[in-house]
């Protein structure tokens, strides 16, 4: 009996799967779905660590960056390489946790970086956010004892590596430039209009858009010479794997109050209007300070 009800079942569920196919090909290619749902959340982040136990290492991020606790050095510039490389593909998702932009290129085309802390080249992998629920907080990492309403996290794999996936099985699997953003009273701010023009294609969680293709140097700023401070942390999501050289230039970029009104209309997973975990302890790590 048990056998056969087991039998029936499957076949339902086989009849389901054929079903949902078919109304997925009805889905236009813009615009797609994911059903996957994260088991973590931000109204409840003393958590993560129960079911991520990464979550509770020494090595955590974000920190708080203060001029009173670095380290002064001199190394080879910070290098940005392609660019202004054109990708073929790029697209925006929403995971249920921030907004992501993940773009294609032809073989060989794909930015990187180097120098600076980096021993060897770490190339582009994704760009994310994390933001808050007013123009005054939201940025996960603080420049001394300053708050920022927004951060852009722009992720770099080890190019030996060959994948982020990869990469997170190493120590120093990943290179994680945050770019700290402040508000401007300019009416027009280009730097983050090719983000989020495209915002309200991913406005609901787990859905996925391909967008107009463009260069990552429109985002502005990484070809200018660029102080920063760099450290070694983790990711601040799950499983907070302790693999992450930041990269936290000291100048914040702008934005705009609309354009962080239109990350916050982004419906999350749990219904919040943020995403940014809270400061973790040093723990007796240095951060280094890499002139211009």
């Amino acid at each position: 009996m048990l056998i056969i009800h087991f039998k029936r079942i499957t076949s339902e569920w086989i009849l389901l799967l054929f079903i949902q196919a078919v109304l997925s090909a009805e889905i236009p290619s813009s615009v797609k779905s994911q059903s996957m749902v994260s088991p973590y959340n931000y109204e409840n982040v003393s958590a993560w660590g129960n079911l991520f136990p990464t979550c509770m290492g020494q090595q955590q991020s974000p920190i708080a960056l203060n001029k009173d606790t670095i380290f002064y050095t001199e190394r080879t510039p910070l290098r940005w390489i392609g660019y202004d490389n054109q990708p073929t593909e790029m697209t925006l998702g929403n995971n249920g946790h921030t907004v992501k932009l993940i773009g294609k290129w032809k073989n060989g085309n794909v930015p990187y970086i180097s120098g600076g802390p980096l021993l060897d080249d770490y190339v582009f992998g994704q760009i994310h956010f994390h933001w808050g629920p007013n123009d005054t907080y939201g940025a996960e990492h603080t420049m001394h004892g300053f708050t920022f309403p927004l951060e852009m996290h722009m992720v770099h794999y080890k190019r030996p590596y060959g994948s982020i996936g990869n990469a997170l099985k190493h120590v120093d699997g990943l290179a994680v430039v945050g770019i700290l953003f402040t508000i401007t009273n300019q009416t027009v701010v280009t730097t983050l209009d090719p983000v989020t023009d495209y915002l309200t294609y991913v406005s609901k969680p787990h859905t996925v858009s391909n967008i107009a293709p463009f260069r990552l140097s429109i985002l502005g700023g990484i070809y200018s010479p660029m102080a920063f401070m760099s450290y070694s942390g983790s990711l601040t999501t799950p499983p907070c794997n302790e693999v992450v050289i930041w990269i936290v230039p000291i100048y914040a970029w702008p934005a705009t109050s609309k354009q962080l009104s239109q990350l916050r209309s982004l419906q999350l997973q749990t219904h919040t209007r943020y995403n940014n975990r809270p400061l973790q302890p040093l723990n007796g790590r240095h951060v280094y300070f890499y002139k211009t």
